[in-house]
């Protein structure tokens, strides 16, 4: 896959419940094949917490990907994942093109 591209996209639920009849939200980070002329195909699943933040789960699922030899030459990704330790792990770390636009400044 070193020329496609890859798509996070992300899923939340509060389905699961605690004791004390408390409710847990989670998130689920779906990477998506987005080839040309290809079929798209889900090639990562990551679920975490719903208070974990995006950009916090991205390295994880570069080395799940990296692991399957499913990496992408670029991945597309909302303002969540995109951050500048981001930008530059992913582009040092696996040679991936971190594309997406970046978060606000919130301060």
């Amino acid at each position: 896959c070193p020329h496609s591209c890859h798509v996070i996209l992300g899923w939340c639920s509060n389905e699961g419940k605690a004791a004390y009849h408390d409710t847990l939200h989670y998130k689920v980070h779906f990477t998506e094949s987005c080839d040309r002329g290809l079929p798209r195909l889900i090639t990562n699943v990551l679920t975490t917490t719903a208070p974990v933040e995006d950009a916090q789960v991205l390295g994880a699922i570069h080395a799940r990907l990296a692991a399957r030899g499913l990496l992408p030459a670029r991945h597309l990704v909302d303002a969540g994942y995109v951050e500048g330790a981001g930008l530059v792990a992913s582009q040092r770390e696996y040679g991936i093109d971190l594309v997406g636009p970046m978060q606000g400044d919130t301060s």
